[in-house]
């Protein structure tokens, strides 16, 4: 439990660093957060709460190919949280428009695109 709570409160830092103009904490971020997310249920339904979505989703239009992968790695373990799973559905057509105007960003837009149109469809 003491573990749980200090991987928790580590969660909002790196949260914020999703958002940092420097591509290496970001990808350092996301595989934290992955981690993280991997740990357990009420870890992911932590970084939920922590508004993970919103500082997440830009990472996927990332100009470098690494952060791209390691967001959708953390966007799938977050799946274990029942909220996270319920925003995708709701938002996925959206997100994948947003997706869709980055369509000329590079490879790695459309490696998420077909990524998130897979973990949309299943």
């Amino acid at each position: 439990p003491a573990l749980v709570t200090d991987a928790i409160s580590a969660a909002t830092p790196l949260i914020s660093l999703l958002d940092d103009s420097h591509e290496l904490r970001q990808f350092e971020a996301c595989m934290a957060l992955t981690n993280l997310a991997s740990v357990s249920e009420e870890m992911c339904a932590a970084l939920s709460a922590r508004k993970i979505w919103d500082a997440l989703v830009p990472c996927l239009t990332s100009e470098n190919i690494q952060v791209v992968r390691a967001a959708i790695e953390l966007f799938t373990n977050m799946m274990m949280d029942a909220d996270f799973y319920e925003r995708l559905v709701k938002d996925a057509k959206h997100t994948l428009e947003v997706l869709e105007d980055h369509r000329g960003d590079g490879p790695g837009t459309l490696f998420t695109r077909m990524r998130m149109l897979c973990i949309y469809a299943s």
